[in-house]
Protein backbone atom coordinates (compact mmCIF):
# COMPACT_ATOMS: atom_id res chain seq x y z
CA UNK A 1 0.00 0.00 0.00
CA UNK A 2 1.61 3.62 -1.19
CA UNK A 3 0.89 5.87 1.06
CA UNK A 4 1.40 10.40 0.53
CA UNK A 5 4.48 11.82 1.59
CA UNK A 6 3.41 14.82 4.39
CA UNK A 7 3.71 17.57 1.35
CA UNK A 8 1.66 15.90 -0.77
CA UNK A 9 -1.21 14.69 1.60
CA UNK A 10 -1.55 18.33 2.94
CA UNK A 11 -1.74 19.58 -0.49
CA UNK A 12 -4.37 16.43 -1.37
CA UNK A 13 -6.42 17.52 2.01
CA UNK A 14 -5.89 21.17 0.65
CA UNK A 15 -7.54 21.15 -2.53
CA UNK A 16 -10.06 18.50 -1.02
CA UNK A 17 -10.94 21.35 1.63
CA UNK A 18 -11.48 24.28 -1.07
CA UNK A 19 -13.89 21.03 -3.11
CA UNK A 20 -16.04 20.95 0.47
CA UNK A 21 -16.18 24.88 0.63
CA UNK A 22 -17.31 25.55 -2.73
CA UNK A 23 -19.71 22.47 -2.51
CA UNK A 24 -21.35 24.17 0.44
CA UNK A 25 -21.35 27.38 -1.73
CA UNK A 26 -23.19 25.58 -4.77
CA UNK A 27 -20.11 26.07 -7.11
CA UNK A 28 -18.17 23.86 -9.07
CA UNK A 29 -14.66 22.96 -8.63
CA UNK A 30 -12.38 21.76 -11.22
CA UNK A 31 -8.88 20.09 -9.86
CA UNK A 32 -6.05 21.02 -12.71
CA UNK A 33 -4.01 17.89 -13.12
CA UNK A 34 -0.97 17.69 -10.95
CA UNK A 35 0.61 16.65 -14.35
CA UNK A 36 -1.11 19.86 -16.24
CA UNK A 37 -0.16 22.36 -13.59
CA UNK A 38 2.28 24.04 -16.00
CA UNK A 39 0.49 27.38 -14.63
CA UNK A 40 0.70 27.27 -10.82
CA UNK A 41 -2.62 26.54 -10.25
CA UNK A 42 -4.94 24.09 -8.66
CA UNK A 43 -8.13 24.43 -10.00
CA UNK A 44 -10.84 26.64 -11.02
CA UNK A 45 -14.07 27.67 -9.06
CA UNK A 46 -16.90 27.41 -11.31
CA UNK A 47 -19.00 30.17 -11.09
CA UNK A 48 -22.48 30.70 -12.89
CA UNK A 49 -20.89 33.80 -14.91
CA UNK A 50 -17.14 32.84 -15.18
CA UNK A 51 -14.40 30.54 -13.36
CA UNK A 52 -11.98 32.01 -11.07
CA UNK A 53 -8.51 29.97 -11.57
CA UNK A 54 -7.30 29.30 -7.61
CA UNK A 55 -4.01 27.99 -6.43
CA UNK A 56 -4.26 26.24 -2.93
CA UNK A 57 -1.86 25.85 0.00
CA UNK A 58 -2.34 24.03 3.21
CA UNK A 59 0.23 23.77 6.25
CA UNK A 60 0.45 22.61 9.57
CA UNK A 61 3.27 25.33 10.49
CA UNK A 62 0.91 27.98 12.12
CA UNK A 63 -2.28 28.94 14.02
CA UNK A 64 -4.52 31.80 13.82
CA UNK A 65 -4.51 34.18 16.79
CA UNK A 66 -6.42 36.84 17.14
CA UNK A 67 -7.71 37.44 13.89
CA UNK A 68 -8.48 35.58 10.64
CA UNK A 69 -5.32 36.79 8.67
CA UNK A 70 -1.93 34.68 7.92
CA UNK A 71 0.97 35.45 5.22
CA UNK A 72 2.68 32.78 3.06
CA UNK A 73 5.66 33.26 0.54
CA UNK A 74 5.35 33.20 -3.03
CA UNK A 75 7.90 31.39 -5.13
CA UNK A 76 8.56 33.62 -7.62
CA UNK A 77 8.01 31.42 -10.25
CA UNK A 78 4.18 30.73 -9.66
CA UNK A 79 3.94 34.92 -10.01
CA UNK A 80 5.70 34.54 -13.06
CA UNK A 81 3.09 32.03 -14.07
CA UNK A 82 0.36 34.01 -13.13
CA UNK A 83 1.18 36.71 -14.89
CA UNK A 84 0.85 34.31 -18.59
CA UNK A 85 -2.70 33.79 -17.43
CA UNK A 86 -5.03 35.60 -18.92
CA UNK A 87 -7.29 35.83 -16.08
CA UNK A 88 -6.57 36.93 -12.34
CA UNK A 89 -5.41 33.59 -10.20
CA UNK A 90 -6.27 34.18 -6.61
CA UNK A 91 -4.21 32.35 -4.37
CA UNK A 92 -6.00 30.66 -1.00
CA UNK A 93 -4.68 28.75 2.17
CA UNK A 94 -6.27 25.09 1.76
CA UNK A 95 -7.29 25.82 5.92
Amino acid sequence: MATLDSNRAKSRFGVAYVRAVCSQAGVGFQETSPDEDVLAVDGSVEFEIASARVQVKCTSQFRLKGGPTATWPIDESWRQRWKRSGVPVYFTPGS
